[in-house]
């Protein structure tokens, strides 16, 4: 599930999940979507989504063509057993409680607070315990904050400050094929050749 609007990051989360065997991943985004293709909050770095959208297999094509985010959700947990999955939120929160105020449907009679309580183990995020974070004020901070604050089972903080001390790029982008291999041409094209960056939303 992404948590964007941007037509280019389903197809190009899919053709990351492609390279690695992965391409049946299912990927939802929220709708309506648009043209953006750089978070304005980050103007130094170079816009990589179209190219990965463009140049690398996949085949979504379009964010339009993806399901929606909550239906995909109740879909995968009223599927699996009980206290069977992780959810590992790397980003923003607004499909989380969308999750959480969805009602019982033809996939599941349970709301989604019941099936989350009943389905996920343990929900992963990645920021800090206190409740400062990009991911949770950037961007509609109180969908964080209700998510948090009302999940109904275990939550488990991943610290920004573990991402701020390991650094990536520089090898990616200058010893492996930057034309074939996604994940190089990430980030040889958004931090540059050589360049390293704090591996925030890699962990």
């Amino acid at each position: 599930m992404t948590g964007v609007h941007s037509r280019y990051v389903p197809p190009a989360i899919d053709a990351i999940n492609t390279y690695y065997g992965h391409g049946r991943i299912p990927i939802a985004i929220q709708k309506p979507v648009d043209n953006t293709t750089r978070n304005p909050t980050f103007p130094q770095e170079n816009e990589y989504v179209t190219g990965l959208a463009t140049e690398f297999p996949q085949d979504i094509g379009d964010g339009s063509n993806t399901t929606d985010p909550v239906l995909l959700y109740r879909r995968l947990l009223a599927s699996s057993p009980d206290n069977s999955i992780t959810i590992a939120n790397i980003g923003f929160h607004d499909n989380l409680y969308h999750l959480l105020h969805s009602r019982p449907d033809k996939l599941s009679p349970l709301s989604g607070s019941d099936l989350v309580k009943k389905k996920v183990v343990e929900h992963v995020v990645q920021g800090n315990p206190n409740g400062t974070s990009f991911n949770f004020e950037g961007n509609n901070a109180k969908y964080a904050q209700y998510v948090l604050t009302h999940w109904p089972g275990r939550v488990t903080y991943v610290p920004d400050a573990i991402g701020s001390t390991v650094y990536f790029g520089s090898r990616l982008s200058t010893e492996l094929n930057v034309t074939t291999q996604p994940v190089a041409y990430t980030a040889a094209t958004s931090i540059g050749i050589g360049n390293v960056h704090q591996t925030w939303d890699c962990k």
